[in-house]
């Protein structure tokens, strides 16, 4: 979770039903958020103080190996990419992390991101 400040800005008033982010500096606010790699990330945004107002604002996880891509000798072929969505659902535990933390959530109470 992350909790940003809001700002007024006269030229984003026309946008209706999305959410605009920060695109400059080192991480944009939508990596931030979740990678945001625009597979179909979903947001929510609160404004309500009664929501927001116990929750650390932690520093958002660095996921970025710093390895340098990989450069291909020849084109990709179709078993290359089966290859690679073959290893990536057998490494994706996206899914078990997000119901493990909705368990806890709902275990811990009205807070769980508060550890006072």
């Amino acid at each position: 979770m992350r909790i940003f400040n809001a700002i007024d800005k006269s030229e984003l008033r026309p946008l209706r039903d999305c959410i605009e982010c920060l695109q400059n500096g080192k991480r944009s606010h939508s990596n931030e958020i979740s990678g945001s790699d625009l597979d179909g990330n979903e947001y929510a945004a609160f404004w309500l103080d009664l929501v927001i107002s116990d929750i650390d604002n932690f520093e958002p996880y660095d996921d970025d190996s710093q390895e340098p891509s990989v450069s291909l000798s020849s084109s990709m072929t179709h078993d290359d990419v089966v290859d690679v969505v073959l290893t990536i659902s057998e490494q994706d535990y996206e899914g078990k992390l997000c119901y493990t933390h909705l368990a806890y959530v709902d275990k811990a109470g009205k807070h769980p991101l508060n550890y006072k």
